[in-house]
């Protein structure tokens, strides 16, 4: 069950940028939700994996400043510099923004050059408040929680940030965010996987981008679940040593089943990594192989492909793996042979009844080409659309 959070606090965030502008990955909505909980929980000992500029460290010294309220807080971030612009400090903005805040009663400490499984166990235990905000991509997330949760506290509330940001960047109209905006969902699988009584909350009918959960004796016994999720398509594999600091805390609090099912996950995860690497080298050897007429045919135009001899196969391979357009069908005159081994490739007569807006045939020879262009015509399997060929190699 999802419940909402109506006990929004905005004032640590609006107060101190009244002090200071600075720069901070999470809106003032994101402060309000995240102060609000602070406010509630008035935790002691917090923990924040992924800084950034830090101006979200910042804010939460500041809430807990204003509420007068002792605490230990410990960032941690496997970047020493910013990860958008190494002339710049990880945390940078905290280090400016300080001087505005009354740490009295209040100790923090930057971890900063490691992932949280290097440093877990020099934090301790009883961990109260966590927010965890770093890669948003797996397995980032799924390891950091699995990597904590034996550290915190009873009833301890964990903060995610951008549990959203696949949505926000498909809707943000700049080409290469909508093209990554898959990517970005470690945190929604996070959040949806976990056993926990879970905060979400709304704005005006929209979701927001930040949610929260508190940790449970479920979230104990579920905890499989979450190892399970890493068995999914990882967007990056962390090095050898990261994965086995991780692995050392892993080893020391779950059960053999949980440890054998992540070290079949990185397994995996590490062959499928290599396999993509070759698979996009490939990818982008055939799109240099042939003189594809893309310049003539749009995006998402809907051609046919004729010819399925060696270089057919090249082309229709390669325009499937690009995906700029709606192969409708695939033909040529040998169809019954192409068909014996596996090929789906059918008679050019089809074409009477398919609808298309280009035929692209996949032939270097340019006899070759003009015969069957004047037997398409012939025929009238064209249906008045350009005919376009032949793909000569680079």
């Amino acid at each position: 069950m999802f419940y909402t959070y109506a006990g929004l606090w905005e004032d640590p965030f609006c107060l101190l940028r009244s002090e200071a502008d600075f720069v901070c990955e999470m809106s003032n909505n994101d402060h309000a939700f995240l102060c609000g909980l602070l406010k509630e929980k008035k935790p002691k000992k917090l923990l924040e994996i992924g800084i950034a500029e830090g101006g979200t460290t910042a804010v939460i010294a500041n809430c807990m400043s204003m509420l007068e309220n002792r605490c230990e807080i410990y960032s941690v971030d496997l970047s020493e510099t910013l990860y958008y612009d190494c002339a710049k400090k990880t945390g940078y903005e905290y280090a400016r923004l300080v001087s505005y805040i009354d740490m009295t009663g209040i100790m923090h400490k930057f971890l900063l050059g490691r992932t949280i499984g290097a440093y877990i166990e020099t934090i301790g235990n009883n961990i109260d408040f966590a927010v965890i905000d770093t890669t948003h991509e797996l397995p980032g997330e799924v390891l950091d929680l699995l990597c904590i949760l034996p550290f915190l506290a009873k009833d301890a509330t964990v903060v995610l940030h951008d549990v959203n940001l696949n949505y926000m960047r498909a809707v943000s109209k700049v080409r290469s965010k909508v093209i990554e905006s898959g990517r970005f969902e470690a945190t929604k699988l996070l959040f949806s996987a976990v056993s926990a009584k879970k905060y979400l909350p709304f704005t005006q009918n929209c979701l927001q981008n930040i949610a929260a959960f508190t940790v449970s004796e479920d979230t104990y016994k579920n905890a499989a679940d979450l190892f399970y999720l890493l068995t999914a398509t990882w967007e990056y594999v962390p090095e050898e040593h990261v994965l086995n600091e991780y692995r050392k805390i892993y080893e020391r609090f779950y059960e053999d089943a949980c440890l054998k099912v992540y070290d079949i996950a990185v397994k995996n995860n590490r062959e499928i990594s290599k396999n993509m690497e070759l698979a996009v080298n490939i990818f982008e050897e055939d799109m240099r192989k042939y003189r594809f007429p893309y310049h003539i045919i749009p995006n998402g135009s809907r051609i046919v492909l004729y010819g399925a001899g060696n270089t057919g196969r090249d082309v229709c391979e390669a325009q499937r793996k690009r995906g700029l357009y709606q192969i409708v069908s695939w033909v040529d005159k040998k169809y019954k042979e192409y068909c014996e081994e596996g090929l789906a490739v059918e008679s050019p007569a089809a074409l009477l009844n398919r609808s298309f807006d280009y035929i692209v045939v996949a032939v270097e020879d340019e006899e070759l080409f003009q015969s069957i262009q004047e037997e398409i015509l012939r025929n009238g399997w064209h249906a008045g659309k350009p005919i376009l060929g032949p793909i000569s190699r680079y």
